[in-house]
């Protein structure tokens, strides 16, 4: 029996972390430290990074010596070491990716380790994903203890005595290379018990299910009392009865005991009388070994997997799961899960957009023009980064977000906006000379409205003779079409393209003062920035002038048609039926689209407008759009030549529901006052496509993410990250602002159809967040279906091209493959020259470390961060104290966290 002591605060979803720590995390991290220095044996096992970063930052040097000693030593286990714990089978692999790197950056950083063990403690409904535990292995985890298994999966294995196994990935070849070796705990879940939660210091709880278990007719008033020399030697052999029934569901004799899931002590004494009970249950196992054929210690988890391995080594082998271990469908999705994809989307861009301002900035001289900016850019993406990830934490959605946490994600989304802007301006600095960022960030404005799921469109003024420039960045890998859109007070507007033609526009009324100016940004370079020019003309005297088309408000029913070059859509069953063909191929496909509201009893369909669809062509889109109540349903086509600008898009605006979202930056409104009804509304999209999975027909969800079907196919599979991701806009507000006289692009090429970039992050040199010269990268080679591929996509499908080049203006000096978290392995990796040497395996997720050439230059602080730093090295202890305005000086534009 190995007995793991653990105080699983993630368990714990339902209180919002911040007030977690404060009545939990706080107090049981205060008394663990204090009572581990004393208890030479005691052991313990801890998850959640987010909570040792926010006691760490309020303990004194010596408590922080202490639990590094004890971290090191092994006593003191972190498990999983992901900045919190998520509901894995519900966010994206972005996401995942970034709570391990996040959380395993501050370990290394603070305490020099890096988790040996991993933990999946999602809800049981939801199980555990095969992703997690591939990005587990890439981290250099190689066992993971799974708490949140189905009772369906928990009863197979346990039948099978398969509760440890090797988790293997579908590529793997058999071997022990990539696999994990996962325990399935079988008797870890919410406790209903009175004995877990009791009040007294001195009651002992064994596991939670194991409590159950020993459960007799009597109830638990015997199970809960003082552990003494009277009855230790019965509640040790009710214990190794229970352990015994564990350890026979595996082909070993080892069982993992966990224990206090539900407790947590909250001073010296607590601590101390638990340990002493469990000591001497332990004692008296180990001292009755004979008679009770079992042997006891206090340990953790990773002692547990050793004590397996030793007896792998004559035993026979255990068995192999190459899949799933989920128990459900995964979840819903909410507006929290919208809100957290467009926040994440944002911050994986912002972070790209760092690496390269950085390498940008390293070879423009003076090298001190932005070193502040940058430096300060790479902090608030730290903070914006661990607010993010608190929107993944498992249950969050589900419970509903507090408002306090609203208020957060709503700033966060104006900081992305703010710190997007700011690195912009940097490498306009760098690469149009400009004389500060604070210079370049006054020349240009940003068009892009937060994080809203329309955009609401900013008006742009070019007075006559003037010209200023319109910046589009990319932030894809691929090449790209975008459709910019903008609102000025006069229609005399020309826009020419980087290649000095003037691209066509469709300039449109919009009340009486106003002009929607739309034109197509064509094959947009991958991970780039393109300049646009923006001029205005006489229209009369114009040798190619804008186009101008009014909109057609009467009813159209059979006959309506829009087209492009590669769809043409025509209305056949008004209002609500279409027929979708495909001039290239000649195939065809019904389609029906429906709004309707969903109600407590069901779905209602909207009662749509009298006068029917209306319908907008010329030469940068055609569209059709009908209106319903509070809602507006638009079917697009843009007249692009790419393949992926030619896509059907389907649109719906609405006025936001009463009582519902988040106001600002994270919901659009449109300025309207909303209507009485509260339903959500739906888009009901009606197709005779069948899909051969589980999912149905039409739509399906994958880890939370809602694709086309056929998403395995690579047109959708890029058309997927396109709509994830739209391209920020920076407009020149001045004449003067610098054009960018070629095209800056982080990469020479774009990534093959299958690849994907999920992140590109900077690294940091220690613990103040100062940015490093290392960047790490992470590229992960989908599987597609190239059944569903058509050669003149262009997009290569089962094609391994060698990988585009990175871009000098990176600054990169070689590459080198790196655990998934950026953690060096005992020999160095052969450097690799650059991306074109790089080969994945399809589903494989990598990581590489990029050496950069040189680090950035450390600002010289000043007087008043001199004295801060000097004042932080010593913290006072904690005392009960109201601070006034008096005891402490707070200075303009620094961030202070208050204890209340």
């Amino acid at each position: 029996m190995l007995v793991a002591h653990s105080s699983r605060l993630e368990r714990d979803w339902r209180t919002p972390l911040t007030e977690l720590y404060r009545t939990a995390g706080r107090p049981t991290l205060d008394s663990l430290v204090a009572t581990m220095a004393d208890l030479t044996n005691m052991t313990f096992t801890w998850s959640e990074v987010s909570q040792l970063h926010l006691w760490w930052y309020g303990a004194s040097e010596e408590s922080r010596r202490t639990l590094t000693e004890l971290v090191r030593s092994g006593r003191l286990e972190i498990t999983g070491g992901m900045w919190v714990q998520p509901e894995d089978t519900g966010v994206r692999l972005h996401t995942l990716v970034q709570q391990l790197v996040e959380g395993h950056q501050w370990l290394r950083q603070h305490l020099g380790v890096t988790p040996e063990t991993g933990l999946c403690a999602g809800s049981p409904a939801a199980g555990c994903s095969s992703v997690l535990a591939h990005l587990f292995s890439q981290a250099g985890i190689e066992q993971a203890v799974v708490t949140s298994a189905s009772g369906a999966w928990t009863e197979y294995m346990a039948a099978h005595r398969s509760v440890d196994f090797q988790w293997q990935q579908p590529w793997s070849d058999g071997g022990d290379d990539g696999s994990l070796l996962t325990h399935v705990h079988p008797t870890d879940r919410p406790s209903d018990g009175a004995g877990c939660d009791s009040e007294e210091a001195s009651d002992f709880c064994p596991d939670v299910d194991l409590t159950q278990a020993l459960l007799t007719a009597d109830g638990y008033q015997n199970l809960f009392t003082h552990v003494s020399a009277d009855n230790v030697k019965e509640r040790a052999e009710a214990l190794v009865a229970a352990a015994g029934r564990v350890a026979s569901l595996s082909a070993h004799n080892v069982a993992l005991v966990m224990v206090d899931a539900d407790f947590h002590p909250a001073n010296v004494s607590a601590w101390r009388e638990r340990h002493r009970s469990l000591a001497q249950l332990t004692n008296c196992i180990s001292e009755h070994g004979d008679s009770l054929s079992a042997s006891a210690e206090l340990a953790t988890a990773a002692r547990y997997f050793a004590a397996v391995r030793e007896r792998l080594t004559y035993a026979a082998p255990l068995p192999r799961l190459v899949g799933e271990l989920h128990g459900a469908a995964p979840p819903a999705e909410t507006r929290w899960h919208r809100v957290t994809r467009r926040l994440e989307t944002r911050l994986r861009d912002t972070e790209l957009l760092l690496v390269w301002a950085l390498g940008v900035h390293q070879r423009a001289p003076p090298p001190s023009a932005a070193d502040r900016p940058l430096a300060q850019a790479a902090r608030k993406l730290a903070n914006c980064r661990r607010t993010v990830a608190l929107l993944s934490r498992r249950g969050t959605a589900a419970a509903g977000v507090p408002a306090s946490l609203a208020k957060e994600l709503s700033a966060t989304s104006k900081t992305l906006a703010r710190v997007s802007h700011l690195l912009l301006s940097v490498l306009l600095l760098d690469l149009g000379r400009f004389a500060s960022a604070a210079d370049a960030a006054r020349h240009y404005v940003s068009l892009d409205n937060g994080l809203s799921a329309v955009p609401r469109l900013l008006t742009v003024t070019v007075q006559p003779g003037d010209a200023h420039h319109l910046i589009v960045y990319n932030a894809l890998p691929f090449q790209r079409s975008e459709l910019v859109q903008f609102v000025t007070p006069t229609p005399n507007i020309a826009v020419e393209g980087p290649d000095g033609a003037n691209v066509p526009l469709e300039i449109s009324p919009v009340g009486r003062d106003a002009f929607t100016v739309k034109f197509v940004a064509e094959q947009l370079s991958p991970v780039s920035m393109t300049t646009y020019r923006v001029s205005s003309v006489d229209l009369d005297s114009a040798a190619d002038p804008a186009l101008m088309f009014g909109q057609n408000e009467s009813d159209i029913s059979e006959g309506l048609t829009i087209s492009n070059e590669r769809f043409e859509l025509r209305l056949v069953e008004s209002p609500h039926g279409w027929r979708l063909t495909d001039r290239r191929t000649g195939d065809e496909l019904e389609l029906e689209l429906r709004l309707v509201a969903l109600r407590p009893g069901g779905t209602e369909l909207l009662a749509c407008s009298d006068q029917g669809w209306s319908q907008r062509a010329d030469s940068v889109t055609a569209e059709a759009t009908l209106r319903c109540g509070r809602a507006q349903l638009t079917v697009r086509l843009t007249r692009a030549t790419g393949p992926l600008g030619q896509a059907v898009s389907l649109l719906v605006e609405s006025e936001p529901e009463v009582g519902g979202g988040i106001s600002g930056a994270l919901s659009w409104t449109s300025g309207e006052e909303p209507d009485a009804d509260p339903a959500p509304l739906l888009l009901h999209l009606r197709t005779p496509l069948r899909s051969e999975g589980g999912g149905g027909s039409g739509f399906y969800a994958d880890s939370g993410d809602y694709q086309l079907l056929f998403a395995s196919s690579p047109l959708v599979a890029l058309l997927s990250q396109q709509l994830a991701s739209p391209a920020p806009l920076l407009f020149g507000s001045s004449p003067s602002a610098v054009r960018l006289r070629a095209t800056p692009r982080l990469l020479d090429g774009p990534l093959p159809c299958d690849h994907e970039l999920v992140s590109l992050r900077q690294l940091t040199a220690g613990a103040d967040g100062r940015p490093a010269a290392r960047a790490l990268l992470t590229l992960r080679r989908r599987r597609l279906d190239c059944r569903l591929w058509d050669a003149r996509d262009e997009l290569g499908c089962g094609l391994q091209p060698p990988l585009p080049r990175l871009s000098p203006l990176l600054g990169a000096e070689w590459l080198s493959a790196a655990s998934l978290t950026g953690a060096e392995g005992p020999t160095a990796p052969p450097a690799l020259s650059g991306l074109q040497q790089v080969r994945l395996d399809a589903d494989q997720v990598r990581s590489f470390m990029v050496a950069l050439d040189r680090q950035l230059p450390v600002p010289k602080p000043t007087v008043k961060e001199t004295q801060q730093k000097a004042k932080q090295k010593t913290p006072p202890p904690r005392r009960e104290h109201v601070y006034s305005e008096g005891d402490v000086q707070f200075e303009v534009g620094q961030s202070y966290q208050l204890q209340l």
